[in-house]
């Protein structure tokens, strides 16, 4: 078993403030110092949960024994990666994330599906490729994978972070028929 303490995107111009309104300005005040962007309602330590398959993707050429605990990771929507974490603040988190402005929360939820569906593609081809230990096969797969993982967690940091980073539909195509 694998240890982990063994160890196109196209920008468009930073997105306006958030619409505002009493109840949005009450709970902007709420999540001010609590890791959750202002503008868009978002908190990065979502992007945890992706981080930790990247970083089992690149140990499995050197270990691929790794794949046992890459096979156990399942997507997690955001609330749920919330309520497992411990935050103190998970309730608050949860709910800035359910009144984030559409133009951040919709961008960023595709993204994120986006980033499951590679992440499980990947992982079905790389069970086969482990299953006929073909080693180059498995350092290509597994950099084709990393490399769509982390422009995608790049689009969504930049969503996250209120630069509203998107990605056009032929990347998006290109990640899912790769």
């Amino acid at each position: 078993m694998c240890s982990m303490q063994n160890n196109l995107a196209q920008e468009s111009p930073p997105c306006a403030a958030a619409p505002s309104s009493p109840d949005l300005e009450e709970l902007r005040a709420e999540i001010r110092g609590k890791n959750v962007n202002e503008t868009s309602f978002l908190a990065t330590d979502y992007m945890n949960h992706f981080g930790e398959v990247i970083m089992l993707l690149e140990l499995l050429p050197d270990m691929p024994d790794c794949f046992e605990e890459l096979a156990s990771w399942q997507p997690k929507s955001y609330g749920k990666h919330f309520q497992d974490s411990g935050f103190k603040d998970a309730e608050l988190i949860i709910r800035a994330y359910e009144n984030a402005p559409e133009n951040f929360r919709k961008p960023f939820d595709r993204t994120i599906a986006q980033m499951d569906r590679v992440t499980l593609q990947a992982m079905a081809k790389i069970e086969a490729i482990l299953a006929k230990s073909e080693l180059d096969e498995l350092r290509a797969e597994v950099e084709i994978a990393t490399r769509w993982l982390t422009q995608l967690s790049e689009v969504a940091s930049g969503i996250i972070n209120a630069q509203h980073t998107t990605a056009n539909q032929d990347t998006i195509d290109q990640i899912m028929v790769s």
